[in-house]
């Protein structure tokens, strides 16, 4: 018979409960959602860096040659207000994935690559329409919005290049009148999401 109070005289009381040792629920399912994931995780990590999960977004994700190309082109000399003038015309075609032109960059480059001496006095990207895209801005080496011409509606330079556009090349007067068996070369340079170059040598 046990004595008052319990045993030896220490009050008694009942064990705490057993703490429930069975995984939540919750649990359970973030360890199926890792197991699962994971693999799918790692890939996606490993083919994100080779560029496979890349978009737009990605910088060098698409090659310049595969979203634009240049055709045939032709060279032009008139006596424009009696002073001689002559100019290049580049037609080029753009896909679905055409840059705009805030994503190339244009420069006249030697048989070996290397940039001209002299750059010309103007370059611009005319719309199929005659109506001017963007003008090239030498100094900043930046296309910039032709204001004061007659400009396409609905373009600038954040916007695609129009498919049947035609870059426009004027030589500099005080360097050369006619670029034409100086082989030289118009160089298109994807920058931003676009990798590579085009060249068009100038006829």
């Amino acid at each position: 018979m046990g004595a008052p109070g319990g045993y030896w005289g220490v009050t008694t009381a009942p064990f705490p409960p057993k703490p429930d040792s069975s995984p939540s629920p919750a649990l359970i399912i973030a360890i199926v959602l890792a197991v699962v994931a994971g693999p799918f995780a790692a890939d996606l990590l490993i083919a994100g860096l080779d560029g496979d999960y890349c978009e737009q977004s990605c910088p060098g994700d698409t090659p310049l040659g595969s979203a634009l190309a240049f055709g045939p082109p032709h060279g032009l000399c008139e006596t424009v207000a009696g002073s001689p003038s002559c100019w290049y015309v580049f037609p080029v075609a753009g896909s679905g994935d055409a840059p705009p032109p805030s994503n190339v960059t244009v420069q006249l480059v030697n048989a070996n690559g290397t940039p001209a001496s002299t750059p010309p006095a103007s370059i611009g990207i005319d719309g199929p329409s005659g109506c001017v895209v963007a003008l090239w801005n030498a100094s900043s080496q930046r296309w910039g919005s032709p204001s004061p011409l007659i400009v396409c509606n609905g373009t600038s330079p954040e916007s695609a290049i129009p498919d049947g556009s035609s870059i426009v090349l004027l030589p500099s007067p005080s360097d050369r009148l006619s670029l034409t068996g100086e082989g030289l070369d118009l160089e298109l340079v994807g920058t931003g999401p676009y990798s590579g170059s085009i060249e068009q040598p100038i006829p």
